[in-house]
């Protein structure tokens, strides 16, 4: 009996692994809506009868959307809408070319039109124009980004799974990033744990643009830097291929590099510095199998400082 309780466990493991969560959401925009409606205790009666009318502009609906907006990541007070995040629970019409400028247009008029604090108001009649000019409601769950501190809060964990030293950070805060013993695996750690990265699929150049909103992600140049490097790395480690794209196609595009910096600064706030770190120097990162060619690194696609 006790194997084959056992045997049980490993299967429901086995099979379970290829949709393991880590720390990675994904809800639809109905998701985030009931969640809102329970925080505000309206029914589901009640609930399904805004719905029903296509969201009434009343008080209730107007803070149940702002609520709902701030619950998928998709909206700032006193900024407006994440296009690059709410965009992705929508679908628009087949043949419809001119959906994201009418919806752009329509966001305009809204915020001319209301006033600056007038936040619940803004985003009902924001969720109005995506309702009306750029499609119907995707019924699918969609990946939902990181708040800034909850980004960083990826970071720290990272730091503390890794156990990484202090020296290290120190050498972090300074901006000596790549060359540390532990950001090649703890790039690869922090891909997975947040959603940027599977095992099994590679890498998700989308759930990076619905986090980080860099254009320059969905451009077929970065692609086929990303490609190249899976091609050329194809026997390495996901550690390896990992480190390379991020060294090679990424690092000037999102600001994992900048985080970094900000984060390490952030935890060291206050200490004094250690005197030595002989296991960084003792044990530096070493990429097995990359020719020196790609130690100095191509220049990237794109130049920007962070």
């Amino acid at each position: 009996m006790r194997s084959s309780i056992i045997f049980f466990v490993l299967v429901q493991v086995y099979l379970g692994g290829a949709s393991l969560h880590h720390k990675i959401t994904y809800k639809s925009f109905h998701d985030g809506l009931r969640e809102c409606a329970e925080y505000y205790e309206i029914s589901n009666c009640t609930l399904d009868k805004y719905i029903a009318e296509s969201y009434p502009n009343i008080e209730p609906v107007q803070r149940l959307i702002h609520c709902t907006l701030h619950n998928l990541v998709s909206w700032t007070d006193g900024k407006g809408v994440k296009e690059h995040v709410f965009r992705n629970f929508f679908v628009p019409a087949v043949g419809d070319t001119c959906y994201a400028n009418r919806t752009r247009e329509c966001i305009r008029s809204v915020f001319h039109r209301l006033d600056h604090g007038n936040h619940f108001a803004r985003a009902y009649e924001t969720f109005q124009c995506y309702y009306h000019q750029w499609g119907n409601i995707s019924p699918k769950k969609q990946f939902i980004p990181r708040t800034e501190y909850d980004f960083d809060t990826l970071l720290l964990e990272v730091i503390q799974f890794r156990h990484v030293p202090e020296c290290e950070l120190i050498e972090y805060s300074k901006g000596n990033v790549l060359d540390q013993p532990n950001f090649a695996p703890g790039y690869l750690l922090g891909s997975v744990r947040g959603g940027y990265y599977s095992l099994k699929h590679g890498i998700s150049l989308e759930n990076l643009y619905t986090q980080f909103g860099c254009p320059e992600l969905l451009t077929k140049e970065l692609k086929q830097c990303v490609e190249g490097v899976v091609k050329q790395y194809c026997d390495d480690s996901h550690e390896v291929k990992q480190f390379v794209t991020f060294k090679n196609c990424l690092n000037s595009v999102i600001p994992w590099y900048s985080r970094v910096v900000a984060v390490s600064k952030e935890k060291l706030y206050g200490k004094a510095p250690c005197k030595s770190c002989v296991a960084a120097k003792e044990v530096p990162y070493v990429v097995h199998h990359v020719p020196a060619s790609v130690g100095a690194a191509p220049k990237p696609y794109y130049n920007v400082d962070h």
